[in-house]
């Protein structure tokens, strides 16, 4: 035993432990590259036994540095490597365990005082986004994606059950006996094309614009389905072009016209394009192994009632800084289940006056990042003005 305690305060077992960490480092690095972030944090970073050489490290040096008290024989040097160490341990302890990390956006001359955390949670929200219930979840293609959690709603027990973790994951409309009626619709933003789903009976708001399918009270554009055909009004003037032909029309308010599928639409700034409809569809998930990644994962869960019966079996896309909630309805109540980052409101607010992007000569590359940003904190009626860089 003594043998023991004597190796784990010698150097030699400090060296050895460093070695570890270092070899473990730059292996994460691979494992990030092909598998993702949170696959380096399961495998690597969060495990218990990364965190335990660390900690064997940091009181090996404890001891060996009061045990040379360096700092009476003036060995300087040797000071202020054990103590850079040691500061460094204990710093990172203390971002790990006590601080919290996250992501705020903020566009130019807006506040906010929310921020999505850097960590990821199964959660169960009510209809205001008031969180039932919550679990931190780690998923990755090298992690466990099966968990459980229970939730109570309306004095009755469920259980939440996790399974098929698929990342980089993108939404499909797949046709099927059991689906309804969808159209799928594409919106262009900043140059980039954005593809979105309506079933018959739902609604969607796209730029300020409300579309509905088949629902009432009348949307700003209403779909409906009259003698087999899908059909559209709105409540205001619609524009309609045929980039084929160069066909030009204008739809009036409150009239119904026929839809023609992969034409465009338009109303003042917005533009859209019903580019295919689904008798019988319903939204899946798949990964997209053939393009670069978007960044979202998705995981499937089951809700249960306390009698073991399945109600519910369906997904939800998330991620770290990124959120979508899965609306669904349980005992004839709404609420939503959500994977990804928990919104975090600070006890003070940011506002962003001014976003600074410098590039390199002749090139669109960003050189530099600069927010010229100011703190605000009504209870201390404190405004202080700072600049971020890199």
């Amino acid at each position: 035993m003594t043998k023991i305690i004597k190796y784990i305060f010698s150097m030699e077992l400090a060296g050895v432990l460093l070695l570890v960490l270092a070899f473990s480092m730059g292996l994460a690095t691979f494992i990030e590259n092909d598998f993702g972030t949170a696959a380096s944090k399961v495998l690597i970073y969060n495990s218990l036994w990364f965190e335990m050489a660390i900690v064997l490290i940091f009181i090996n040096l404890l001891y060996n540095a009061s045990k040379i008290r360096p700092w009476k024989t003036k060995k300087w040097s040797v000071f202020i490597f054990h103590s850079a160490f040691i500061m460094i341990i204990l710093g990172s302890a203390i971002t790990r365990y006590v601080g919290f990390e996250g992501m705020m956006s903020i566009r130019e001359g807006h506040v906010s005082n929310t921020f999505l955390s850097d960590k990821t949670y199964i959660m169960i929200q009510d209809i205001e986004g008031k969180i039932i219930e919550k679990k931190q979840v780690l998923f990755s293609p090298a992690s466990n994606d099966e968990i459980s959690m229970f939730f109570d709603l309306n004095g009755k027990n469920y259980q939440v059950e996790t399974y098929d973790f698929i990342p980089n994951a993108i939404e499909y409309i797949s046709e099927t006996p059991e689906g309804n009626a969808m159209l799928e619709i594409t919106t262009r933003s900043n140059g980039m094309f954005q593809s979105f789903s309506l079933s018959e009976g739902e609604k969607l708001n796209l730029k300020g614009y409300s579309l509905g399918f088949g629902i009432n009270p009348k949307q700003d554009i209403n779909i409906s389905i009259v003698n087999d055909k899908l059909m559209i009004s709105s409540l205001d003037s619609v524009k309609f072009f045929d980039m084929m032909t160069g066909q030009k029309m204008i739809q009036n308010p409150d009239s119904l016209y026929a839809i023609v599928l992969e034409k465009l639409y338009s109303i003042n700034d917005f533009s859209w394009v019903f580019k295919t409809y689904y008798s019988k569809g319903k939204l899946a998930v798949a990964s997209n192994n053939t393009a670069k990644g978007n960044g979202l994962n998705a995981i499937h869960f089951t809700i249960s009632g306390s009698d073991g019966q399945q109600i519910v079996n369906n997904y939800a896309i998330g991620s770290s800084g990124y959120a979508a909630p899965k609306s669904i309805k349980l005992d004839g109540q709404e609420i939503s289940v959500v994977y990804g980052s928990e919104t975090i409101e600070l006890p003070f607010s940011i506002m962003l006056r001014d976003f600074q992007l410098e590039r390199y000569p002749a090139s669109n590359s960003p050189s530099s990042f600069a927010s010229e940003v100011t703190l605000i904190d009504e209870s201390e009626k404190l405004h202080m003005d700072y600049r971020i860089y890199m």
